[in-house]
């Protein structure tokens, strides 16, 4: 543990001494002439000793020894942390909103729409970073993450954006060379692309539409949502795809869906904000923005599962 005197008692030293009096660094803070010297005190009693020298017939202060060697470190700190902190700053640029989410979620759902952000809002800057870690805003420049789950997540607020469906899909070109007569057909004769995400992998499938002697050990393992669609494109094999992440190829004829049954999945996707940050109003249009997104996603999705 780090043993420091209180923050706010050094940084009033700091600019007494750099400004050469009360007054001025009563100036500087914005407070008055008092709050400076009780700072002062409460600096000296936590250190115990004098930092100034009192005087009755002295008007100006002079710091002891003890002053003079706190005051050069004390000085040097608050420039290093100023330093670093104007750093950071200009790394941010004025109106951006910086989103964290998942490759899978970047890369098949949000970039193909910050296009129409870009036209409604010129003026604000989206910076996507992708982030496969729980969620953790306390050192994290994120305005807001993007992520799947239950949003039951601690320290933050969750709120809904969409939910999404495991659906089979495969390339219309692999399907059409081997002309099988049935999913079931398929998914024995056939390769399967697993995800190895618990919540999208075909034991779940098989457990409620079978078939039931479907050997789960055949077909590669893959460890995202994204490439597993993507190795359907390139007629690799049958994929349980996520619905949300699948409705650009499905509309653009890469994906065929193999059958009009469907599962929802049990997590869904949320917009997660930290706790007790007040969110500048680019931000929240933002939010509001991809929440509108979201609901018409929901009801593409709607009226693709019952169109087969």
């Amino acid at each position: 543990m780090i043993d420091l005197p209180p923050l706010g008692a050094l940084r009033a030293f700091e600019i007494v001494c750099r400004t050469g009096g009360i007054r001025a660094a009563a100036r500087e803070m914005g407070v008055t002439h008092s709050s400076i010297s009780r700072h002062i005190g409460e600096l000296e009693a936590w250190l115990g000793t004098a930092l100034f020298e009192r005087s009755a017939t002295r008007r100006s202060m002079e710091l002891t020894p003890a002053g003079k060697q706190l005051g050069l470190v004390a000085g040097e700190a608050f420039q290093d942390i100023a330093r670093s902190v104007a750093a950071i700053r200009e790394t941010r640029r004025h109106n951006e909103v910086v989103v964290s989410t998942t490759q899978s979620i970047a890369t098949r759902w949000l970039l193909p729409r910050l296009h129409i952000f870009n036209q409604r809002f010129p003026h604000i800057e989206i910076s996507v970073r992708v982030d496969q870690k729980p969620i953790d805003f306390k050192g994290d420049q994120a305005d807001l993450a993007i992520r799947m789950g239950r949003g039951k997540w601690s320290g933050v607020k969750a709120a809904p954006l969409m939910s999404d469906y495991l659906i089979p899909v495969m390339s219309p070109v692999l399907k059409e060379k081997y002309p099988f007569r049935s999913l079931d057909d398929w998914l024995e004769r056939g390769p399967l692309l697993h995800d190895l995400d618990p919540d999208a992998n075909w034991k779940i499938w098989k457990d409620q539409f079978g078939p039931k002697d479907l050997n789960m050990n055949k077909g590669p393992q893959i460890t995202s949502s994204d490439l597993v669609l993507r190795a359907a494109v390139l007629k690799q094999g049958v994929a349980l795809g996520r619905l949300a992440l699948a409705m650009d190829e499905l509309e653009g004829e890469q994906l065929v869906q193999l059958s009009p049954e469907y599962m929802q999945i049990e997590t869904a996707y949320w917009i997660v904000t930290p706790l007790n940050r007040k969110r500048p109003n680019y931000v929240n249009g933002f939010i509001d923005w991809i929440l509108e997104e979201g609901a018409a996603q929901q009801e593409r999705m709607a009226r693709k599962i019952f169109e087969v």
